[in-house]
């Protein structure tokens, strides 16, 4: 039997029936539209599970990604390595809104496979893609009126590929958002063993180097991919809102801002400061209270204020009662030198543990960090308060999405997120709240509380509202 497509053969090795050797000609069609985002998909959820074989072949064609499913069979349910299943109706409003809580909105790839039936494929996808990521990649299979299901979606874009039918109902609907006209610019990551050259996560950690320019991942890959912005193209932007994450720049040039609006999104580089005062056109793009309040101060330009978002896309919580261990993350290794010498000896003396997370490469990464802690210690008794130092409450914000309070160095940078931390100023002070938080189960959960709700706030489905508001100024 002759299979031309790596797709196609996984689905008939596996037996699902989207392949032409067994029944429909989806994965042909598939392997086209997808092959370029093989390693770049890291979710993806499919209606209708059956056997579980299709899941089986998402799951071996997308080897970065986890793989979830959904039926209204419990019989059906099939759970495997990266693949998760859950009993779920796709004709109920609040099964899958649940199930976007459950497993994040993050989801790059949908199929249904469901009931088939046109009223189920509408309203489901009506229900999901306003609340999943914008870039979605959005797929109705076996649609028997593809015209009829593709008029009511007739708010996103709706492509109905030219398949050769076997079947009356071998037709698919790809189901896109509208892309908006924004571009985003940001330089890609990289290893800081090698500056020249792209990081690409390949599965798993590399032996050596830690990750530079994280913003371009968080402020700019994930944000792009959220809201279905362009990523750094090469044409196609020139009448679009363009935003600049941390470009490159040599401090004494100039740099060409393009596009129908320009924005910088300046992070944690004063070096662009002086740039920006040249070009008093380009509104500046702050991420806290702090960086806000310095940046008005100092420049001509506009300033808005959008923070980061947190890591914590799915709203996992902190589930543990017992606070065994208190745990630090900073990309930066010079982070760890200041944490004071005895801070270990004295947890292990307390029965505790104490994590440090120096390398991170992707988004789980940090998440895996958060779930394994009960609290986060800042300590960066280096800076100095008075001077107007570019900073961001973001670990505060990434700990508290988990329910997990911070006892940090006192910083003013921190102030946004009052209530989420407990600022001291010594060694001392830091374990006096720490067996405070211990001892008070009731005041830790009282931490945990605000924590929670606060982080909201910073959530990425509310972050990307702010980036599309851009659109409409």
């Amino acid at each position: 039997m002759n299979i031309r497509d790596p797709l196609s053969e996984l689905a008939f090795k596996y037996g699902t029936d989207k392949c032409p050797q067994i029944k429909h000609p989806y994965t042909p069609f598939y392997y086209r539209l997808l092959k370029e985002k093989r390693e770049s998909i890291k979710k993806v959820l499919e209606i209708g599970i059956a056997t579980g074989a299709s899941l089986q072949m998402w799951r071996d064609f997308f080897p970065n990604a986890q793989i979830y499913g959904i039926d209204i069979v419990p019989e059906a349910l099939y759970n495997d390595e990266r693949i998760k299943s859950y009993l779920y109706n796709q004709t109920k409003e609040s099964d899958l809104l649940d199930l976007i809580r459950n497993i994040g909105s993050d989801i790059d790839l949908i199929i249904d496979d469901g009931s088939h039936r046109k009223d189920h494929q509408i309203f489901a996808c009506k229900t999901l893609m306003p609340v999943v990521k914008k870039d979605v990649i959005y797929i109705i299979e076996d649609v028997s009126s593809s015209n009829l299901v593709a008029q009511a979606l007739s708010g996103y874009n709706c492509i109905i590929p030219d398949l050769k039918r076997v079947y009356r109902d071998d037709k698919l609907i790809i189901v896109r958002n509208k892309q908006n006209n924004i571009t985003i610019f940001a330089k890609p990551p990289f290893l800081n063993i090698s500056p020249s050259q792209p990081f690409k996560y390949e599965g798993k950690p590399p032996k050596k180097g830690r990750l530079l320019r994280i913003s371009s991942m968080t402020r700019g890959e994930q944000i792009a991919n959220y809201i279905g912005a362009k990523l750094n193209p090469t044409d196609g932007y020139q009448k679009d809102i363009c935003i600049y994450v941390k470009p490159p720049y040599k401090p004494g040039e100039d740099f060409l801002f393009e596009g129908k609006k320009s924005y910088l999104d300046i992070c944690d580089a004063p070096v662009f400061i002086d740039l920006l005062k040249k070009h008093p056109e380009v509104t500046v793009i702050s991420c806290s209270d702090f960086m806000f309040e310095i940046l008005t101060k100092t420049l001509p330009n506009k300033v808005i204020n959008i923070p980061e978002h947190h890591c914590n896309f799915e709203r996992h919580k902190r589930s543990r009662k017992e606070i065994t261990t208190v745990g630090c993350i900073s990309a930066s290794t010079g982070l760890f030198k200041h944490i004071p010498q005895d801070l270990k000896e004295q947890l292990s003396e307390r029965g505790m543990d104490f994590i440090e997370c120096p390398r991170m490469f992707t988004r789980q990464d940090v998440v895996n960090f958060y779930l394994s802690i009960d609290i986060q210690i800042i300590w960066r008794p280096y800076i100095d308060a008075s001077k107007n130092n570019l900073r961001n409450p973001l670990k505060i914000v990434n700990a508290a999405s988990f329910g997990i309070p911070t006892i940090m160095y006192e910083e003013k940078s921190a102030e946004e997120m009052e209530g989420c931390y407990i600022p001291v100023r010594s060694l001392d002070e830091f374990f006096v709240k720490l067996d405070e938080l211990r001892s008070d189960p009731n005041l830790y959960n009282q931490y945990a509380k605000r924590c929670t709700e606060k982080s909201e706030d910073y959530h990425i489905d509310n972050i990307a509202k702010l980036y599309l508001n851009l659109a409409s100024e």
